[in-house]
């Protein structure tokens, strides 16, 4: 991701190399920008883009996402989702770290 400044707004860029725009970009920007948001907050980001380069010709194009908050509630909503239906498998691989250090080795943190 990058990011720059337009009529001093910032915004959260993705390039991408590939045959096609894709919905799920839309998805992708609005993790990006939640996790730029949350890590720089008195810099936030207010808008996105994609800037596609197509992998057969020399040609690119651009897509500006139109309601930001919108994606960002959308890949909250698909996490979620995402959570629920692998939660068996996240309590599995939670119980294998466990076993996987014994307790004496773990350092205590200060």
């Amino acid at each position: 991701m990058g990011q720059g400044r337009h009529d001093q707004e910032l915004w959260a860029l993705d390039w991408k190399t590939s045959n096609r725009l894709r919905q799920e970009y839309a998805l992708q920007l609005g993790a990006y920008a939640l996790a730029w948001n949350e890590m720089y907050p008195d810099r936030a980001v207010s808008r996105a883009g994609v800037v596609r380069f197509d992998k057969k010709k020399v040609k690119f194009e651009a897509m500006q996402l139109g309601d930001l908050v919108e994606c960002q509630e959308m890949f909250l909503a698909a996490l979620k989702l995402w959570q629920i239906n692998n939660r068996r498998l996240l309590q599995k691989m939670t119980r294998e770290n466990a076993r996987a250090l014994p307790l004496d080795q773990v350092e205590a943190a200060d």
